[in-house]
């Protein structure tokens, strides 16, 4: 009896040694957006799979496969702008900007595009497929610096807009109407905010 329930314990011991190993052995990658000076999707092995021939701040691939860039001033963009592109780099949607930079730009209902514009007038706009302003208005900030007004604004799912304002070290939460119902102050420039699920924000 003794003897059984050794090598009963002895077996299971080895069983579990070699699932461990063999799990071990298993990595899980992921494939990312990288945006930046590049442009980029990189797989799990750190190969660029896809390339955008543009700078960006921001960016997302949709659940359709293609891609919303938010892309840095250039010659074809002195303001900044926003496209949506197709895996082979057709433009699906496209915004340029009016002032110094765009910032940010996120799908939000109603298949609309959701943009915060810097320079002499901050603002968080919200597009249609047409390009057409359905919501607008200023973002409360400094105006001696326009590179650092704000980054990576989102939409939350009670309509109102995060909005990280690094020069003022500030992240403020504004009203569709742009009314500030929330803020926190930081000891450094905020560059992302996120409210999480339990209502905190991590930034």
């Amino acid at each position: 009896m003794q003897n059984t329930l050794r090598t009963a314990v002895l077996t299971l011991a080895l069983t579990l040694a070699s699932l461990t190993a063999s799990h071990a052995q298993v990595s899980i990658t992921h494939s990312f957006l990288a945006c930046g000076g590049q442009t980029r999707i990189v797989d799990g092995t750190g190969k660029a799979i896809w390339t955008y021939p543009h700078a960006t701040r921001d960016g997302y691939v949709l659940p359709s496969g293609n891609l919303l860039l938010t892309l840095s001033k250039s010659k074809e963009y002195p303001g900044g702008g926003v496209v949506e592109v197709a895996r082979d780099g057709k433009k699906l949607f496209e915004w340029q900007g009016t002032q110094a930079e765009v910032n940010t730009a996120q799908v939000v209902e109603g298949d609309r595009i959701m943009v915060t514009e810097a320079g002499p007038k901050p603002r968080l706009l919200e597009l249609d497929r047409t390009g057409k302003i359905v919501i607008e208005f200023p973002i409360s900030c400094q105006l001696t610096n326009h590179h650092m007004q704000s980054r990576m604004a989102r939409k939350l799912a009670n309509g109102n807009y995060l909005i990280p304002q690094l020069h003022d070290k500030v992240v403020r939460e504004y009203s569709p109407k742009g009314e500030i119902v929330w803020e926190v102050k930081t000891p450094n420039w905020p560059f992302t905010a996120i409210r999480l699920a339990n209502g905190n924000t991590l930034i």
